[in-house]
């Protein structure tokens, strides 16, 4: 018996396929016998350098995979020919719910595609896809790369700001100009004692995105629809402050003033209007930063691969058996 977990050629980084072939890394750590299954023979990740057992979808019988297997299927691939024709049990696995039905024909259900059952990454997933998807659905938590996690936090940080860009997004164009506006002011400049810059989190390998973390200040995402915004654990991990919005999956883990300050969807001004109030009034936020550094890190360490692993353990049995 072995699991399979269906993965496209994708050259473009993805930390969802990275969760994936660490999922492969874990299982087998465990004493199963687990395999990436890629498209075509031969295909390479050119932006991970984490090897695992791999199997190409191309170079395998249709006998190979039988019905005492498993295979696990992202979302958005369930209505691929080879899932259909696949004779092995089928675990549907969710990492976005905005994307289950984005190719799905009208007319069907994952029931109908012989999806047994579903795993998703976050709690709040649970009750949707059981209510709308209509199979029994288990939990196993994301991970953070382990470089994140595995050097110390830097004391000492610059005076910078990351953000992740949304460049089509109103919400952004708000943000980046009031907060430059304020930012290229001579004095403001000169009130704050150093010159403050903005850096967009684009263009970056995982390394380098950890590496511009250990140096900010302060994050800031202004996602709203995600299971999981990888980028806003990352920052935790690394020390810097959040800002963000409330989102759909964030009221999983985020807590205003906690570890992280929390805003309504689509409220630009208020994230700018704290920020304002932190750069001319350091002192008075001082205390709670340094606090909030450490839930925010607490809060970080939830999702380690160590953690990933010892969840995907405990719910082996939802994967292997019927």
């Amino acid at each position: 018996m072995s699991i399979y977990y269906y993965v496209p050629d994708n050259i473009k980084p993805s930390w969802g396929i990275g969760v994936i072939y660490h999922h492969v890394k874990a299982l087998n750590e465990s004493g199963q016998s687990a395999f990436v299954l890629h498209q075509k023979q031969g295909f390479i990740l050119p932006w991970l350098e984490l090897k695992v057992p791999t199997k190409y979808r191309d170079a395998i019988s249709n006998y190979e995979i039988s019905s005492s297997d498993s295979l696990v299927v992202p979302e958005v691939m369930a209505h691929e020919s080879f899932v259909l024709q696949c004779k092995a049990r089928k675990i549907l696995f969710i990492q976005a719910t905005g994307w289950i039905f984005e190719a799905l024909p009208l007319h069907v259900t994952h029931k109908k595609l012989g999806f047994s059952s579903a795993m998703v990454i976050m709690p709040h997933m649970l009750p949707i896809v059981e209510k709308f998807i209509g199979l029994p659905s288990f939990l196993v938590p994301p991970m953070v790369a382990d470089y994140f996690f595995n050097k110390p936090i830097p004391l000492h940080r610059k005076k910078t700001i990351v953000m992740y860009p949304k460049f089509n997004q109103i919400d952004f164009s708000i943000v980046n100009g009031l907060l430059r506006r304020k930012l290229g002011n001579n004095k403001i400049k000169k009130a704050l004692g150093v010159d403050w810059r903005i850096q967009l989190l684009e263009g970056l390998s995982h390394q380098e995105v950890s590496a511009t973390f250990d140096q900010a200040t302060f994050f800031i995402s202004l996602n709203t629809f995600e299971a999981l915004n990888t980028s806003v654990v990352e920052a935790m991990a690394r020390g810097c402050i959040v800002f963000c919005y409330e989102g759909f999956g964030p009221k999983d883990f985020l807590l205003d003033n906690i570890n992280a300050f929390v805003f309504g969807n689509n409220e630009p001004y208020a994230l700018v209007e704290k920020i304002y109030d932190i750069l001319d009034q350091p002192d008075q936020y001082k205390s709670q930063l340094g606090t909030m550094r450490q839930h925010a890190l607490e809060t970080a360490n939830q999702y380690t691969y160590d953690k990933m692993k010892e969840s995907l353990a405990n719910q082996i049995e939802f994967i292997v058996n019927e």
